[in-house]
């Protein structure tokens, strides 16, 4: 079978000097040498590259060139090459967006769902409405959007049909294929975590997981080892390792500008589209500066003078003013932890009214709620499942209705839960199975 063996890990300082080296060569040598030589050094810097290319045929560009090479050499080059604390062999993490969701996810989910007859995307889509999407954080589903422009989904999307593909899209697939996607599930399920009790443990485990991916992937198709983004795989354990959690690398952040382009780009004449942008993004930046009391040089005066407060409280004091600006304030003034859990002031529905258990008959001023947030992002509801710290030991349980009780001064809540008994491993689904019990109780929720 042979063993694993890795290229040494790269060196920034090598780079960088690989990167001189390959301009002098197309300087000093030709331009043939230097383009083996940029593929055998693995090496490419994209604006010197440009330069280089692009002087062979332009004169003017060649003397501007050379006047850069004698006064001012890194301008010739990337500028990242230059920039004081970065490392571009070790801090340029795996990010999971591209090489996960929208790299074997994308790759899997289109080959085998596109394939798929008419009679069968009906019943995948079928499938996908009656998947309960409770606890997985997923506004709406889409099934039918989702299956019919497969080839035309985005991040979020894949990640969906990653979470239902195990209940959904088996029966469809080869033993194979079906190996692979249980891999890629099993995989994905440590990628995405956002807490890490013990990291030497969980990056063993990562490892073992990705390698098993990799080996039903080639088992199936040889064709896989031509695909970079799992190669880029690989290197993801040792992104964990330096910079944390995979999923909380910032990805792809500027992206959050893109309703300010398409603004302007609908209010724009489209006569000068890119100068229209510019001045769009150049009014929003003083605009900010001045609400958040920037100052400004008065030139009859020559003095610094502040905006009134008038001018800063348009955008201190009107929440809508602070969202076009894209400033939300609960992100940066979170809630604190002593201040949940909160009730979600919701009324509840005939069909969830429930009778007051036996259990708590005895305890007054209890009433039913729909829902309470347990912390900023988690809701519990009917049907949720929560584990339930024991001591000894977690037991898993289902809600089956939420009480609140007035009688303090901060009301507290209770959830009335059915538990549920773990099982051996599921040999279709490779899951651990849960078997509901006739067991109930009243728990208390609390912040830990």
């Amino acid at each position: 079978m042979g063993i694993e063996t890795r290229n040494p890990p790269r060196s920034w300082a090598e780079t960088k000097m690989k990167t001189y080296h390959l301009f002098d060569t197309a300087m000093g040598v030709n331009l043939t040498s230097f383009l083996k030589k940029k593929t055998a050094l693995g090496v490419t810097d994209a604006i010197n590259t440009r330069f280089i290319t692009e002087s062979r045929s332009d004169g003017s560009l060649k003397e501007k060139m050379e006047s850069l090479d004698l006064n001012s050499p890194a301008s010739l080059f990337n500028p990242f090459l230059n920039l004081e604390g970065f490392d571009g062999a070790q801090d340029c993490p795996v990010e999971i967006l591209h090489a996960v969701l929208l790299g074997i996810v994308k790759y899997l989910a289109r080959d085998d769902i596109s394939k798929l007859k008419a009679d069968q995307k009906l019943t995948l889509i079928g499938r996908l409405q009656s998947f309960s999407s409770v606890s997985l954080n997923i506004d709406s589903i889409k099934p039918q959007y989702l299956i019919q422009h497969i080839k035309s989904l985005v991040g979020r999307h894949f990640k969906i049909i990653l979470q239902a593909a195990p209940f959904i899209l088996l029966e469809f697939l080869t033993p194979e294929r079906k190996d692979v996607w249980l891999a890629l599930c099993n995989l994905c399920a440590f990628i995405f975590q956002t807490n890490i009790a013990n990291m030497e443990t969980y990056l063993e485990t990562l490892k073992l997981h990705i390698n098993r991916l990799l080996y039903y992937l080639i088992k199936s198709s040889a064709q896989w080892v031509n695909k970079p983004k799992l190669h880029i795989l690989l290197h993801l354990p040792e992104s964990i390792e330096r910079l944390g959690n995979a999923s909380l690398f910032s990805t792809e952040k500027f992206e959050s500008y893109n309703g300010v382009l398409r603004q302007s780009s609908i209010h724009s004449n489209r006569q000068a589209p890119g100068r229209d942008l510019a001045r769009s993004f150049d009014n929003y930046s003083n605009l900010k500066y001045l609400v958040s009391g920037g100052m400004l040089y008065e030139e009859k005066s020559k003095n610094w003078e502040n905006p009134t407060n008038e001018v800063t409280d348009i955008f201190t004091n009107n929440p809508d003013i602070q969202r076009s600006m894209g400033f939300n304030s609960a992100e940066v003034n979170p809630l604190p932890a002593v201040a949940f859990p909160q009730k979600l002031c919701l009324k509840v529905p005939k069909s969830e009214i429930a009778s007051l258990p036996e259990a708590i008959n005895q305890r007054d001023k209890l009433h039913q709620v729909l829902k309470i947030k347990l912390n900023t992002k988690e809701v519990l509801h009917k049907g949720v499942f929560v584990v339930i710290d024991r001591g000894d030991k977690n037991v898993v349980a289902a809600i089956d209705s939420i009480w609140e009780s007035k009688g303090s001064s901060k009301p507290l809540y209770y959830l009335w839960v059915t538990g549920y008994t773990l099982l051996g491993v599921d040999d279709y689904y490779e899951m651990r199975k849960l078997s509901r019990t006739s067991q109930q109780a009243l728990i208390p929720t609390r912040i830990s």
